[in-house]
């Protein structure tokens, strides 16, 4: 008898630890986590496609770090019942609109949004689990990545941040160092305001901090008021480690972000003395 895909995974949260292995032995497969163990959990899961020879799914997965991925994960039984396709799209590339970031709830198909990485491969399934072939029997047609290359702060991302490392302080001129070649690794829009992730590099030297988190005084107040908010954003700069870790971005009074700021203004109440 074949194999029934609809049987793999459970696919309601909090009981999707199959799914979740899956994902995150891929991810580190390739290179792109550190270790399997790097996944925190789904947190969400709409099913695409749910067919005993198709499943088709895409959801939300937990970093360590408390990032949130997108992922879009699809299997396909061969004709022969013994063989699966798997393909693995991973961080959906979001635009600022507000039809863009609900692009991945409404598409029917992976290829209907752009994606950071993208995974394929072969496998069995073998008592009840999908088995795929150890790293050294992968070869680049198997398995194929394609990265799409680091996006760039925005205007306004930049305009924020310069406000909030003004000063003369050694450690906001070396934090403005590190804006200056800074990419960003992901962005998560939610609705009221957007959390921007920045990429790790590797030659980026950590400057010395008594706190993870960047508060006023040493940064001082920064909001933005726009011509199509009534209320205006506020913003929350965490730095990790010694490098910028995320930016945090919020209207106030929980008001819906717009599609279009319009005219904005980015404003700071105070610098702090040096």
């Amino acid at each position: 008898m074949a194999p029934d895909l609809r049987t793999l995974f459970v696919l309601e949260p909090p009981d999707t630890g199959l799914l979740d292995s899956f994902v995150s032995h891929r991810l580190f497969e390739a290179g792109i986590w550190e270790s399997p163990g790097d996944s925190d959990g789904i947190e969400q899961i709409r099913v695409v496609e749910c067919e005993p020879a198709r499943l088709s799914l895409c959801g939300r997965i937990f970093h360590i770090d408390q990032t949130l991925h997108w992922f879009w994960l699809d299997l396909v039984l061969a004709n022969s019942g013994t063989k699966i396709g798997w393909t693995l799209h991973f961080d959906f590339v979001s635009g600022s609109s507000r039809r863009d970031r609900d692009a991945i709830y409404l598409s029917h198909r992976a290829d209907d949004v752009t994606w950071r990485v993208v995974l394929t491969g072969d496998g069995k399934i073998r008592d009840g689990k999908v088995v795929v072939a150890s790293r050294e029997n992968f070869s680049a047609p198997q398995q194929g990545i394609r990265g799409q290359p680091m996006e760039a702060v925005t205007d306004l991302e930049r305009a924020v941040l310069l406000r909030f490392l003004e000063g003369d302080d050694p450690v906001l001129r070396a934090l403005r160092d590190q804006l200056a070649v800074a990419e960003v690794r992901e962005r998560e829009f939610t609705g009221v305001g957007f959390f921007t992730y920045f990429l790790r590099h590797p030659g980026i030297h950590p400057v010395s901090l008594p706190d993870g988190v960047l508060n006023p005084p040493l940064v001082g107040d920064v909001e933005l008021q726009a011509e199509n908010l009534r209320y205006g954003v506020g913003f929350v700069l965490f730095v990790k480690d010694g490098l910028l870790h995320f930016l945090e971005g919020y209207t106030k009074g929980g008001e819906p972000w717009p599609d279009d700021l319009g005219r904005y203004v980015v404003r700071r109440d105070a610098v702090p003395e040096s």
